[in-house]
């Protein structure tokens, strides 16, 4: 799902990380930057991927907490920009219309909240559309520290399906429930939430049976898209 890294701007023709420039996500909320720029760097991707025999699905914005990415955040928000830059929208739809990603939507995660699931539109052009599909559950299958302390199954479910950020937005009516997660926890070889994942997926299999429908984020975003609301939940 992750489009973009957490280090700098890459150099796809020298095949090599550009010395001393600005992290890819800060690169997000720049605002000089235009859609073709965009457009372009975004199809680099793509394209490595391709050659891997993978095709992406959108983009998660990689976010920094280095000193410099820090203070230009600030400074960004403090001038009234701190949102990501508009041709990001533009250009992945550009890159969706010519059949660049799994699906003819593309779900981009930048904002959060635990308490209440949201889907921003940002474009579209008939069949095609970008949304900003907000994540409203945390990681806690070890995050990129790959540590057990940040590591409970019981955050998502509980062993007797009564309580857990998932059973909350059921018995909220939230449409949807998707979490933030990090291949450093959850790669099956030596991450420490492996084996919670697992748990966590088979309580929801037997505690929650048919209240809950798996579905890829590109598929909520393409049938939201299609019906133009959450409508398309009332057929699942």
């Amino acid at each position: 799902m992750e489009l973009m890294t957490h280090r700098g701007l890459f150099e796809f023709e020298a095949n090599r990380e550009t010395e001393g420039s600005v992290h890819e996500g800060l690169w997000l909320h720049e605002p000089a930057i235009t859609a073709a720029q965009y457009e372009r760097y975004f199809g680099n991707i793509i394209a490595e991927g391709q050659r891997a025999g993978m095709q992406f699905t959108g983009l998660t914005w990689p976010g920094c907490g280095c000193a410099a990415c820090t203070a230009r955040y600030a400074a960004l928000r403090a001038s009234g920009q701190g949102k990501p830059n508009a041709a990001i929208w533009q250009a992945l739809l550009n890159l969706a219309k010519q059949g660049k990603f799994r699906s003819r939507t593309v779900p981009c995660f930048f904002d959060s909240s635990e308490k209440a699931g949201m889907i921003h539109p940002k474009a579209s052009d008939g069949p095609w559309g970008v949304y900003d599909l907000m994540p409203n559950a945390m990681d806690h299958f070890g995050i990129w520290e790959n540590s057990p302390a940040h590591v409970n199954p019981d955050y998502y479910l509980t062993a007797d399906g009564k309580s857990g950020i998932i059973v909350q937005h059921l018995q909220a009516g939230v449409p949807y429930c998707i979490w933030y997660a990090h291949w450093q926890g959850l790669n099956p070889a030596k991450g420490v939430g492996w084996r919670a994942f697992t748990t966590v997926i088979e309580r929801i299999r037997t505690q929650l049976g048919d209240q809950v429908a798996w579905m890829r984020p590109s598929d909520i975003t393409d049938h939201y898209h299609q019906a133009g609301s959450w409508s398309f939940l009332d057929g699942i």
